[in-house]
């Protein structure tokens, strides 16, 4: 009882997003239900991809001899698991009471889809330049700290900032939780502080996406859900609803690092896009220019989209690029690694939480990510996307996407 009182008494002196987060203690996928949200709802036209054959993928088995449905269903508490090349889906199913219809929250792949607003908005003029500091558009961050004023929309999309944040989606009582279950983002990014000059470090936080969020929306001059319903959900045929959180009635911004709630099949749709270019039959959506920019080999996270890690056993390479795609299976024990493109990255090292030395490579395949392991993969060479939504995850998807759809 004392216990219970304890917590009262905390959530009755914290703030309005540290008490709420006290009271759910961590995301979920279904947090749609206790936030203000802009809804985009599907207009007449609606594309819809075709069905192909999956014979690859029906004969897939686990290491426990598990079929593809019954490893999915039984693991990480997938939801959503969709693979679709040249526009035919292979594979698509539901679990854990999961639809096809059914709306799930992507977290920081939200992250990914602004970016792509952003390249829109350069496309037309609303913002000039990646290089453009983010005081261009929010002015009053000038008196804040002079650093805003060096602060750029590239610094933004690369998690290049230099903010003094916590990025800890576990712990109620962080930053991250702050700006995710609290009100007022604006107000909340006045009060950040850097530890950096803008550039000079990468670390990967939320606030740097919801400052960007905030810079769009005063450029384009309207809130980013009707921005994104105008530019993407409509043109390119979403079939379902989707709702983007905002941070109250009374301010109306989006959450721009964690607030869509979207379909598997919608999301792929982002994919489709990026695959082709930036086109979507026949009508420009993004430049090519913005694409190509994007998928340029240079970081492993770089406009808000990560290079996909494919985690190789038993390498002898050292750390750096491979030109041609021979000469990074040539550096791998065994060889026959089967990675596309021609920019390849070897890292040697230890993976994360085991002994085991290896390489981690990076190909011309990339992923938006999520926490619980939320992901839009795309590899644009062999025209192939794949969705996985859940509830939770110990599993890599990126990586399991990858292998799964290697022999296709």
């Amino acid at each position: 009882m004392k216990n219970i009182l304890l917590l009262l008494s905390i959530v009755a002196l914290t703030s309005c997003g540290t008490s709420r987060a006290l009271v759910r203690w961590k995301p979920t996928v279904h947090d749609q239900k206790i936030f203000q949200h802009t809804v985009i709802e599907p207009g007449p036209h609606v594309f819809n991809f075709k069905e192909g054959d999956n014979t690859l993928l029906e004969s897939w088995r686990s290491d426990r001899g598990q079929t593809l449905d019954q490893y999915l269903g039984s693991t990480d508490g997938t939801l959503a698991f969709v693979i679709i090349r040249n526009d035919s889906i292979l594979y698509e199913n539901y679990f854990n009471g999961h639809g096809p219809q059914d709306l799930s929250g992507i977290f920081s792949v939200t992250k990914s889809i602004v970016s792509l607003l952003t390249g829109i908005a350069i496309d037309e003029g609303y913002i000039e330049s990646v290089d453009d500091p983010v005081t261009d558009y929010l002015p009053e961050l000038a008196r804040k700290n002079p650093y805003f004023s060096q602060l750029t929309i590239s610094h933004l999309l690369d998690m290049r900032a230099g903010f003094k944040f916590n990025e800890d989606s576990r712990s109620p009582f962080s930053k991250s939780a702050s700006f995710y279950f609290g009100k007022n983002l604006g107000k909340k990014v006045g009060r950040l502080k850097f530890k950096a000059a803008p550039g000079e470090i990468y670390e990967y936080q939320s606030a740097q996406t919801a400052l960007l969020g905030l810079a769009l929306e005063s450029a384009v001059g309207r809130n980013l859900g009707e921005y994104f319903d105008e530019k993407v959900a409509k043109p390119l045929g979403m079939q379902n609803t989707v709702t983007w959180a905002v941070d109250d009635r009374r301010h109306n911004a989006v959450k721009a690092h964690c607030g869509l709630y979207l379909t598997a099949i919608d999301l792929a749709k982002i994919g489709r896009l990026y695959n082709n270019g930036g086109e979507w039959d026949g009508r420009r959506i993004v430049s090519r220019e913005w694409i190509e920019g994007t998928f340029k080999p240079q970081t492993q996270y770089h406009r808000s989209w990560y290079r996909t890690e494919i985690w190789l056993k038993n390498s002898d390479s050292e750390d750096y690029y491979f030109d041609t795609r021979e000469a990074a299976e040539g550096a791998v024990t065994g060889g026959g690694i089967g990675l596309s493109g021609d920019k390849i990255r070897i890292c040697m090292g230890k993976r994360e939480g085991s002994g085991t030395v290896g390489a981690t490579a990076y190909g011309d395949f990339y992923s938006a990510i999520g926490i619980m392991q939320q992901i839009l993969y795309i590899d644009p060479e062999r025209n192939i996307i794949g969705v996985r939504l859940g509830e939770k995850s110990s599993e890599s998807y990126g990586e399991f996407i990858y292998k799964l759809t290697g022999e296709l």
